[in-house]
């Protein structure tokens, strides 16, 4: 097994919609040879110079770059940072694989600005683990004490389908966190009228994937400022459980 996992949370709000990138990993993980800590990036939807610079000062390589959901203000940068790292995880929810490559559906071309990000690496379900880290190195001679492992750090996807078919929230429990998307926001919930929403699924999944995660686990939503899922079991007017 890997070792404990301290997880950190960057959060960099980009973009005229200031949509919230993260940068999730591991702060006491070794370094890699290269000195740079893996990380995950979620939804670097713009700025992309800005992002890397961050990167780079917090001494962080993405190992997998996921969208919680494939609308142009939370995708625009991934070509960015896939030309910066290329051998980089590009991942986003089954529903959604032909999205970022097609303005019309990334919502993009609405903006007057169509854009086409490349096809991701890899498609996302529900119950999938994200898994950043935790190679074995063996660190001089044979003696079996000089392996090392990295820690490992992992995030279960939880679709969360209504805002857009293939929404997905990560739920982190080393960080004690789920970063959310445009479902969930403090207080509120996402827009269902989009093409491929649904507010009644919306709910549904929000209740049963992300309102069951402990009370004190922290809501990194895809814009504003977080909550907690107790808090808003308790007081999110659109998804509270009446009687609760």
């Amino acid at each position: 097994g890997c070792q404990e996992v301290k997880a950190k949370v960057r959060r960099i709000p980009v973009g005229p919609l200031g949509a919230n990138c993260y940068l999730v990993w591991d702060d006491e993980a070794p370094a890699a040879r290269s000195g740079e800590r893996p990380c995950l990036v979620i939804d670097p939807g713009a700025e992309g110079g800005r992002i890397l610079g961050l990167l780079a000062k917090d001494g962080l390589r993405p190992e997998i770059i996921a969208a919680t959901h494939c609308h142009g203000d939370h995708i625009a940068a991934v070509d960015e940072l896939l030309a910066a790292f290329p051998d980089a995880d590009w991942a986003v929810g089954a529903p959604e694989a032909e999205w970022p490559a097609r303005p019309a559906l990334n919502l993009s071309y609405g903006f007057g600005l169509p854009m086409q990000v490349r096809p991701p690496k890899r498609l996302l379900r529900d119950g999938d683990e994200l898994v950043v880290g935790c190679e074995l190195r063996v660190v001089g001679g044979t003696d079996p004490q000089s392996a090392t492992r990295d820690s490992q750090l992992s995030l279960r996807c939880l679709a969360v389908p209504g805002h857009s078919p293939g929404s997905i929230a990560y739920y982190c429990a080393a960080a004690g966190a789920v970063f959310t998307g445009d479902a969930l926001f403090a207080g509120d919930i996402g827009r269902a009228d989009l093409p491929g929403g649904d507010e009644r699924q919306l709910v549904e999944a929000i209740r049963a994937k992300i309102l069951t995660l402990p009370a004190e686990t922290v809501v990194w939503p895809g814009h504003a400022n977080r909550s907690r899922v107790g808090a808003e079991k308790k007081n999110n007017p659109y998804v509270r459980l009446s009687g609760d």
